[in-house]
């Protein structure tokens, strides 16, 4: 499973159009574990510069899908709380840093 799978994707889309709730993929739980904890590792990083922005950025980018997909299959879950705070800061981090991007080019 990955986070662009685009069957996956396809029914994440078919969620927010009609409220179809999709299937999660198989070992859920493990992969959303994972992207969390990939989500607190680079919140402890420094920000990536220019050249390592797309390596930090798409992985991230990928965790943060997981986490809101997760939220949205199981919203009574205890780490909603914190995986809320991980997708706010790594959003913040990721228009700071396209920001910061375009002032370089």
């Amino acid at each position: 499973a990955n986070a662009w799978n685009s069957q996956w994707v396809g029914s994440i889309r078919r969620y927010a159009k009609d409220g179809t709730v999709p299937p999660l993929p198989s070992l859920w739980d493990e992969l959303v574990d994972e992207a969390r904890d990939l989500a607190v590792l680079l919140r402890a990083l420094p920000a990536p510069d220019r050249w390592n922005f797309w390596i930090m950025g798409c992985s991230d980018m990928a965790s943060m899908m997981l986490l809101t997909v997760n939220g949205m299959q199981r919203p009574h879950k205890d780490t909603l709380s914190l995986d809320e705070q991980l997708i706010e800061a790594g959003l913040r981090r990721l228009d700071k840093d396209s920001r910061r991007r375009r002032l370089e080019d």
